[in-house]
Order: C-alpha cells, then sequence, then structure tokens
C-alpha cells in the first residue's frame, strides 16, 4: 500500500480511547512505522512491537510517531531499528527512532530499546513527557521532559519479546495463522 500512497504508516491511529497496539512486526513502509495524531486519543498503550527499515522514502517521522496532548499514553518496551534517512529526504534530519512532534505531552516513553537509527528520540516542541530508562541520543527540548532510571531494564528481553508473537511466527513467511 505504501508504494501507491506514499504517506502511508504501518499503523495509524487518532481519536480512541484505551487502544493496545502490541506484538506487530513493521517494516518496509515509506513512512511511519505506528502514527498517533489525535488530541482526542487518551490511555493508549504501544508495546512490545519491532519496527525497523521504516521512513525509506518520507522524512519528518519515525519509527513510532506521536503529535499532540495524549493524556495518559504509553510506549513501552519496542524493539525500534534500523531507521536511517531515505536520500530523497528534505529535510536532513528529522528521522528518529520514537519522535514526540509538536506539542506531543503527557506521554511516558519507557524500556523502549532504539538502536541504528539518525536518531534515537526526537523531542519537538514536546514536553511534560517522561522517559524511563532511556539510554540513547536525543535531540531537543530535554529539560522540558522528566529522564529517569531504575533497575529494571533488560535490553535482551525487550528484543526477544517485540515482534509477532511465536504462536504467530508463521505468517512472516506468508503461511497461515493458527
Amino acid at each position: 500500500m505504501g508504494t501507491q500512497y506514499e504517506a502511508s504508516v504501518g499503523i495509524n491511529l487518532g481519536a480512541s480511547t484505551g487502544t493496545v497496539i502490541e506484538h506487530n512486526e513493521i517494516s518496509y513502509v515509506t513512512y511511519s512505522g505506528i502514527s498517533e495524531y489525535s488530541s482526542d486519543l487518551e490511555h493508549t498503550l504501544i508495546r512490545y512491537n519491532n519496527i525497523h527499515h521504516v521512513m525509506t522514502l518520507l522524512d519528518d517521522g519515525g519509527g513510532i510517531y506521536a503529535v499532540s496532548n495524549l493524556t495518559g499514553n504509553f510506549i513501552s518496551e519496542n524493539y525500534v531499528h534500523d531507521i536511517v534517512g531515505s536520500p530523497w529526504r528534505v529535510f536532513s534530519s528529522w528521522v528518529s527512532g520514537i519522535y514526540l512532534d509538536a506539542a506531543s505531552t503527557l506521554i511516558t516513553v519507557s524500556n523502549n530499546v532504539v538502536e541504528n537509527n539518525d536518531i534515537g528520540l526526537s523531542l519537538h516542541r514536546a514536553f511534560d513527557n517522561t522517559m524511563v530508562n532511556y539510554t540513547y541520543d536525543v535531540r531537543e527540548n530535554i529539560s522540558r521532559n522528566t529522564f529517569l532510571s531504575d533497575d529494571t531494564f533488560d535490553p535482551s528481553a525487550v528484543k526477544a519479546n517485540a515482534g509477532i508473537e511465536s504462536a504467530y511466527q508463521d505468517i512472516l513467511s506468508g503461511g497461515p495463522a493458527p
């Protein structure tokens, strides 16, 4: 679909409450992997996803992209990797593993593994968010957000648990889901 509609995302979410997005593998889309974009979006949980090789054409997005006041939203225990800017992009650097954009507030980002990306985390005009066990590079607004650490973070467990669950692994090779 992304080859016909170049601004397509893997999962696009808006105007919902209590949505859980988990155990997906999202790859090879032209824009963001998962996008949250509405101020009517509350109490969403994005976890256990394996997101890689997205942003293959466009820019100003990321593996997980959020924009707006997203009260009570959690981005947790995702494996976001291998996201680099396309040679066709307009901006030189707005391609991130996780990207909180344009007044994104009240989001908790915790225990994600973000690696091999142009930028680990972009906080573009984002404030009053909480990052827990965040160990990768950050762009913008660090002082307007809270960064916490504890001893619970296990990157290898996050990688092992992210993506399609073992009972459904055959769909990755085109087989039927059980």
